[in-house]
């Protein structure tokens, strides 16, 4: 299957189509160029832009297949994992929630600025990695900002979780490129139906 996607900077709060098979829903709190700019200036790197834009437009959505025929209660959105080395005999893996900024309103807040404190710092992961989605498991997904993978969606593998497990250091490198940009890792992902599949 060919996937089509469309980016646009050029109109209010930036259009984003990345992939016809989802529909992404906007969170009901807005991220802003403030809070995305801060967040920047902590974490000591800046976003690529297709990642910016999705952030801003999005902000941790929601999301449903495209096809009206697709029941979201029987199929997952996923990532084909069965070319990639690193997984074992696992062939896909779901993504089930997306990142966003807290709503600074709620008495209990958790967004990708406290799931980044918790991966950056009790988790002793690279400062350079920001948790933008998650798995069922809850795995997560994330976004590399170091200049030599600057953009690349990595996912946990074999390497990370053995380097993990005798208490080595964590590098990017330990990690499993899905994608080189944003935009490439929404573009491939799929909705699928774990009882066919």
């Amino acid at each position: 299957m060919q996937f089509f996607f469309r980016f646009e900077l050029s109109c209010e709060r930036h259009c984003v189509d990345l992939n016809p098979q989802v529909t992404f829903i906007p969170s009901a709190v807005v991220a802003t160029e403030e809070q995305v700019a801060a967040f920047e200036k902590h974490i000591g790197f800046k976003f690529p832009e297709d990642y910016r834009a999705f952030l801003l437009r999005f902000n941790g959505p929601k999301m449903k297949p495209s096809d009206p025929g697709i029941d979201p209660s029987d199929f997952y959105l996923t990532m084909d994992l069965s070319n990639l080395a690193g997984f074992g005999d696992t062939k896909s893996c779901d993504v089930s929630s997306w990142s966003g900024f807290a709503d600074p309103a709620a008495d209990y807040q958790y967004g990708i600025v406290e799931e980044y404190a918790v991966t950056s710092g009790d988790w002793g992961l690279p400062a350079c990695l920001v948790p933008i989605a998650k798995s069922v498991g809850p795995a997560k997904i994330y976004l590399c900002l170091a200049p030599d993978q600057y953009g690349h969606v990595l996912l946990v593998g074999d390497e990370a979780v053995v380097r993990q497990s005798e208490e080595l250091e964590i590098r990017t490198i330990d990690f499993v490129t899905f994608a080189t940009s944003f935009i490439e890792f929404v573009a491939k992902l799929k909705w699928l139906n774990p009882d066919i599949n």
